[in-house]
C-alpha cells in the first residue's frame, strides 16, 4: 500500500535508514518530512511513503523528487520569506552538534544560507548551516568566508551524518538488553502512535503511569513500530537502589562487554551512537537518592545533543525536560474485554465479566490477574465473590501514583497470593528479592531446595506473577513486575515472616553456592569472560542481598554469605573498570564484616577497597579503608588480617608517592601471609580427605601473590629492576585459580618493563606479547593497548627480522579500538588538553602504531589513520590554527598529527611489500621528509628515527637504512649538508 496512489516497485525502496542515508540527513528529519503538517507549513508537499510487511519503505525515485523539490524554489506566504520550519532548524543543531560548524564555537550560532535566499528561495536542508555570527559576518559582509568553503564545511557534516547512519545501517540486533514484547497491544492505539511519532522526531520522552498499567509495554511496542535504527540501551531501573549503580550499568553497557566506559566519556559515546537511552520503571520507593538520580539523568541529558532518552515513571520527573511527555491512564472497556479474554486460557463459560471489569477499571496488571483469578475460580462471578469477600469493595483509580490497600490491584493480589502454596509464596518472595530475576533452568533444578520445583514455577506462571526474560539462545531469566514485588516482601515480612525469611535465607544460600561454582568450576582464565558476564547478570541481586543483610546486622549468617559474596565481584568491577561502583560496595560490605566480626573477610574487603579506590583516584573511599584496617587491627591479632592491613598500607604509601614505606609495608605482608601458608599446610595435613579445603589455601597463594606484586612496583619504581623482576616472577609462582586470567597479564607486563629498562628487547617484547593475548580476551582493554604500545618500543630496539609471530591481527585491531577511546578522551572538543595526559596518549599512539607496523600489520593502519584523524582531531588542529583554541594545544597536535602521517605511509609500503613489490620510492621519501623535519622531542621520545630504519631494515630488508646510517643522513639533513640514502634490497 502507497501513499497518494503512487507507483513504485519493490527493487527501487529504501528503508528509513537507507532512505535518509541517500539523502544525507538524519532518519529524524526523514520522518518529518512524510507529516501531512510540512506541506501545510511550507506549501510544498510531505514525503510519501510505502507501506510493505508492516514497514515504512521510501521509493529511490520519490526521494529524488522530493529532494529537487526543496531544493527549488518555496512558495511565499503574503507576509513574504517563509520561514525555516522547526523540524529542519532541529536537523541542523543535531547536524552541527550545536557548534559552528567553522570554528566549533557554541555561543552565539545562528542558522545560515550559503547560498542566499535572494538567489536560491529555498530552504533546502543542504542549502542550510550552523555557524556564529562571527563566522557570519565574515561570510555576509566581509566575504573573507566564500561560499564554496561554507559548501566545503557542509559536505564534511554531511558525510558525518552519512557515517551515523552507516552505523546504525550494520545488520544484527543493535540493541542492548531490551525485553521482547507481547505479540498484541490492547486499546492503546492512539499513544502508540503519539510515541512512534516522538521516537522518530528524535524527541526525548518520559512515560507516566501507575505500576502495571502498561507503560514497558507501550515502549516496547513503540520502539519496535518506529523502526529508527537507534541503538536502544535498556537500563531497568527497578533493579538498582542506588542511582551510582544505574549509571554504573549504563557506562558498562556501552562497553559492550569490555571495560566500562568513564562517567566523562558517555555523553559522547551516546551521542557517537546515537542512542536511545531508556530508563524503565522509575519509582521514588524503590531509589535511595531519587534526586541524585533525577539530576543524573537532567546532566546526561544536557551533555548529549543527539542521543534520545526515554523515562518510564510512577512518579512525575520535573528536572527531565522531556520534549514528549505521555500519561497512560486506564484501559477502555473493549480493550479491557479484549485484553482479559486473551488471557485466560478457556473463555468463561457465558458468565457476565461486566462487573469484574469495572472492577478492574482498566488497569492492564490487575486484568492479568484477575484473568488467572476467573480460572482458578471457574468463571468471573466466582473469581468477584472472592475478591468482594476480602472484605474491600473500594475500585481504585489505575492512574494514581502509589497503589494502596484500597486498590483494586492490591486486593486482587491478596486474593491470588492466598491461594498459592507454600512453596508458590515462599518461591514468589524469592524472586520478589531477586530484582534481576532469577535463571529459570536453575529454578527448575529446584536450587531454592523447595521440592516440586517446576510445579511451584508452573503454579506462579497460571497466576500471571511472573515474566520471563530472553538472555540467551537457550536461556531465561524469570522475573516478578515491580508492583508484584513490593507487595510480595512487604505481605512476606508482614504477615508471613517465618516462610519469607527462609525464602531469603535459601536464596542467599543458592546465590552463594553459584559464585562458589563460577570461582572453582571456571578458575581457568578462559573463562573468565564467561563469569564476569554472569557476575553483571547477578548483580543487582547480590548488591540487594548486601542491602538485605545490612539492614538485618542481627542475622550474622546472612551478613557472612553476602560479605562472602562481594569479596567475590573484585574480579568483575575490575575488569569492567568500575573502580567507583566497587570502592562503594566493598566499603559498605567491609563495614558490615568488620561490624559483625568477621575479621579475615573484613581485611580481604579492606584491601579490595584500597585498591579499587586507587584505581578510581578516591581518596575518601582510601581514607574509609585505612580507618576501617586502624579499626580492625585494634580487634584482631591474627597473622593473615595483619597481612592485608600491610598490604592496604602499602598500597596507599605507593600511592603518596612513598616508594621505601610501600616497600617495608610490602615485605610485611609477604611475611605475614608466609606465616598463615604455613599454619594452614599444617593444618591440613591433620584433616582427613572428606574435609579438605584446598581453595583456602589457594586464596592464600594469591595473597602471597598480590604482596609480591606490589613489592615488585615499589622495586621497579625506585629502578631496581633486577629486584622487582624476581618479585613479579615470584608472584607468577602463586597466582592460582580464578585470578590468574586478571592478574598474569598485568604480572607479565610489568616483567616486560623491567626488562626493557635491563636491556633485554626481545625478552621484553615476548613478555608484553604475551600479556597483551590475555588483555585482549578477558576484555581489559586499556591494559590491551598498554601492552601493545609497549611492545612497538621494545620491537624498535631489537636486532632481527620482523614479524614476531606472537601478535595476530585480532590483538592489534582489539588495541586500535581501545587507542580511539583514549584518543577521544584526551583530545576533546569540549575542553582544554590536558598536556600531561596528551604526553602519554602520543607515546601510547605511536608505539601501536610501530607495533602494527614492525609485525606486519600495517594494513589495518591505512583506513585507521586517515577516518581517526578526521573524526577525533583535524578539528582541533584547525581550531588552533584559527586561533579559536589555545596556541600551545599545537604541540600535541603537531605530534599526533606527525604518528598518523607515518602511520599512513606505512600502510601503503607494507601493501606494497606484502604482494612482493617494491616499495614505492616516493612513500619512503615522504617519511624521510616529515622525519627529517621532526624535533628533538619526536626522535628522542617518540623515537621516529629508531622506527623508520626498523621498518625500513628490518621489516621491508632494505640496506642503507641502518640506524646511525639514518641519523647522519638526518644530521646532515639539519646542517644544510647534501647527502643521499642509497636504499637496496
Amino acid at each position: 500500500m502507497m501513499q497518494d496512489g503512487m507507483a513504485s516497485s519493490q527493487d527501487d525502496a529504501l528503508d528509513p535508514l537507507a532512505a535518509a542515508h541517500r539523502l544525507g540527513i538524519t532518519a529524524e528529519l526523514l520522518f518529518q518530512y512524510t507529516k501531512a503538517s510540512f506541506g501545510e507549513v511550507t506549501g510544498l508537499r510531505s514525503l510519501r511513503t510505502m507501506q510493505h510487511a508492516g514497514k515504512t519503505e521510501f521509493a529511490i525515485s520519490e526521494l529524488d523528487d522530493f529532494d529537487a523539490l526543496l531544493a527549488g524554489p518555496w512558495p511565499e506566504s503574503g507576509r513574504g520569506r517563509p520561514g525555516i520550519p522547526k523540524a529542519v532548524l532541529d536537523h541542523l543543531r543535531a547536524e552541527s552538534m550545536n557548534q559552528c560548524a567553522r570554528c566549533l564555537n557554541g555561543v552565539g550560532v545562528d542558522t545560515a544560507h550559503i547560498r542566499p535566499w535572494a538567489v536560491s528561495r529555498s530552504h533546502h536542508h543542504a542549502n542550510l548551516i550552523r555557524i556564529c555570527s562571527s563566522c557570519h559576518r565574515e561570510h555576509d559582509a566581509h566575504n573573507s568566508l566564500t561560499t564554496q568553503e561554507l559548501l566545503l564545511l557542509k559536505d564534511a557534516l554531511i558525510t558525518r551524518t552519512r557515517a551515523s547512519l552507516a552505523v546504525r545501517m550494520q545488520p544484527g540486533d543493535p540493541n542492548v538488553g531490551v525485553p521482547r514484547s507481547s505479540r498484541q497491544l490492547f486499546g492503546r492505539e492512539s499513544e502508540l502512535a503519539d510515541l512512534v511519532d516522538a521516537l522518530r522526531s528524535g524527541r526525548s520522552v518520559m512515560i507516566a503511569g501507575a505500576g502495571g498499567v502498561g507503560k514497558t509495554e507501550l515502549l516496547l511496542h513503540g520502539i519496535r513500530h518506529a523502526a529508527t535504527g537507534r541503538r536502544a540501551i535498556w537500563i531497568d531501573v527497578e533493579a538498582y537502589r542506588a542511582s551510582a549503580d544505574i549509571f554504573a550499568a549504563l557506562r558498562a553497557a556501552l562497553g559492550g562487554g569490555d571495560t566500562a566506559f568513564s562517567e566523562e566519556e558517555v555523553p559522547a559515546r551516546l551521542d557517537a551512537l546515537e542512542a536511545c537511552v531508556v530508563f524503565d520503571g522509575v519509582e521514588q520507593a524503590t531509589l535511595g537518592d531519587f534526586d541524585a538520580f533525577q539530576d543524573a539523568v537532567s546532566d546526561l541529558h544536557s551533555a548529549t545533543s543527539i542521543a534520545q532518552f526515554v523515562v518510564t515513571s510512577q512518579v512525575v520527573l520535573h528536572g527531565f525536560r522531556a520534549d514528549f511527555r505521555l500519561r497512560l491512564g486506564s484501559l477502555d472497556s473493549v480493550a479491557s474485554r479484549q485484553l482479559l479474554d486473551d488471557l485466560r486460557a478457556v473463555p468463561d463459560g457465558g458468565g457476565d465479566v461486566t462487573p469484574l471489569l469495572e472492577f478492574c477499571d482498566g488497569h492492564a496488571l490487575t486484568l492479568r490477574l484477575a484473568a488467572a483469578l476467573t480460572e482458578h475460580y471457574g468463571g468471573a462471578g466466582p473469581a468477584l465473590e472472592a475478591i468482594v469477600s476480602k472484605g474491600v469493595s473500594v475500585v481504585s483509580l489505575p492512574g494514581r501514583t502509589r497503589q494502596n490497600s484500597n486498590t483494586s490491584l492490591e486486593i486482587c493480589l491478596r486474593t491470588a497470593f492466598d491461594a498459592l502454596s507454600e512453596g508458590g509464596r515462599r518461591l514468589l518472595y524469592a524472586l520478589s528479592e531477586s530484582p534481576a530475576g532469577l535463571i529459570t533452568q536453575f529454578l527448575e533444578g529446584d536450587c531454592l531446595e523447595l521440592g516440586a520445583a517446576i510445579e511451584t514455577l508452573a503454579d506462579l506462571r497460571r497466576w500471571h506473577l511472573t515474566e520471563l526474560a530472553q538472555i540467551g539462545e537457550d536461556l531465561t531469566r524469570t522475573v516478578v513486575l515491580s508492583p508484584i514485588r513490593a507487595f510480595a516482601i512487604q505481605a512476606g515480612r508482614d504477615f508471613d515472616r517465618e516462610s519469607y525469611e527462609i525464602a531469603v535465607g535459601k536464596l542467599a544460600h543458592a546465590s552463594q553456592m553459584t559464585v562458589a561454582v563460577l570461582e572453582l568450576n571456571y578458575d581457568d582464565p578462559n573463562s573468565t569472560p564467561y563469569v564476569i558476564a554472569r557476575y553483571e547478570h547477578e548483580l543487582p541481586n547480590f548488591l540487594r542481598l548486601l542491602e538485605l543483610a545490612r539492614a538485618q546486622r542481627s542475622n550474622k549468617g546472612l551478613g557472612l554469605i553476602a560479605v562472602s559474596i562481594v569479596r567475590a565481584m573484585m574480579r568483575y568491577f575490575f575488569v569492567r573498570g568500575l573502580s567507583e561502583q566497587g570502592a562503594r560496595v566493598m566499603r559498605d560490605a567491609a563495614e558490615l564484616a568488620v561490624e559483625i566480626g568477621h575479621a579475615e573477610r573484613a581485611s580481604g574487603l579492606i584491601i579490595q577497597l584500597i585498591s579499587l579506590a586507587d584505581r578510581a583516584g578516591d581518596p575518601a573511599h582510601t581514607a574509609a579503608g585505612l580507618a576501617l584496617a586502624v579499626q580492625l587491627e585494634a580487634q584482631c591479632d591474627d597473622v593473615g588480617v595483619r597481612g592485608d592491613i600491610a598490604l592496604g598500607r602499602a598500597m596507599v604509601a605507593r600511592r603518596e608517592g612513598d616508594l621505601a614505606a610501600a616497600e617495608s609495608f610490602a615485605r610485611d605482608a609477604f611475611e605475614g601471609y608466609r606465616g598463615r601458608l604455613r599454619e594452614a599446610i599444617t593444618h591440613q595435613a591433620g584433616k582427613t580427605g572428606d574435609d579438605e579445603n584446598p581453595y583456602e589455601i589457594d586464596e592464600i597463594h594469591n595473597d602471597i601473590s598480590h604482596a609480591l606484586g606490589q613489592l615488585g612496583f615499589a622495586l621497579l619504581s625506585q629502578h631496581r629492576y633486577e629486584e622487582a623482576g624476581k618479585a613479579y616472577r615470584h608472584s607468577l609462582q602463586h597466582e592460582r585459580g580464578a585470578s590468574v586470567a586478571v592478574n598474569r597479564g598485568q604480572t607479565l607486563h610489568q616483567i616486560g618493563n623491567c626488562e626493557s629498562h635491563l636491556g633485554n628487547f626481545r625478552e621484553a617484547a615476548t613478555l608484553y606479547s604475551e600479556a597483551a593475548k590475555i588483555f585482549e580476551f578477558v576484555g581489559m582493554e586499556t591494559y590491551l593497548s598498554n601492552a601493545v604500545g609497549e611492545l612497538g618500543y621494545a620491537l624498535i630496539d631489537i636486532d632481527g627480522s620482523y614479524p614476531l609471530d606472537d601478535i595476530e591481527e585480532s590483538t592489534v585491531r582489539a588495541a586500535m579500538s581501545d587507542l580511539t577511546r583514549e584518543i577521544g578522551r584526551t583530545f576533546d572538543l569540549g575542553r582544554p588538553i590536558d598536556h600531561n595526559l596528551a604526553v602519554g596518549v602520543i607515546r601510547k599512539t605511536f608505539g601501536s602504531f610501530a607495533s602494527a607496523s614492525l609485525t606486519g600489520h600495517a594494513g589495518l593502519l591505512f583506513a585507521y589513520s586517515s577516518e581517526i584523524w578526521a573524526e577525533k582531531l583535524q578539528s582541533l588542529f584547525e581550531a588552533v590554527a584559527q586561533g579559536t583554541r589555545p596556541k600551545d594545544e599545537i604541540f600535541p597536535l603537531a605530534m599526533m598529527e606527525l604518528a598518523f602521517c607515518l602511520a599512513f605511509y606505512s600502510a601503503q609500503g607494507e601493501q606494497a611489500f606484502a604482494a612482493g613489490r617494491e616499495i614505492p620510492r616516493e612513500v619512503i621519501n615522504e617519511m624521510l621528509k616529515r622525519v627529517c623535519a621532526s624535533g628533538d622531542w619526536e626522535r628522542n621520545v617518540m623515537r621516529v628515527v629508531d622506527w623508520l630504519s626498523a621498518l625500513l631494515t628490518h621489516r621491508w630488508n632494505l640496506k642503507g637504512a641502518e640506524s646511525e646510517r639514518l641519523r647522519r643522513f638526518i644530521r646532515n639533513y639539519d646542517n644544510d649538508i647534501e647527502d643521499w640514502l642509497d636504499l637496496g634490497s
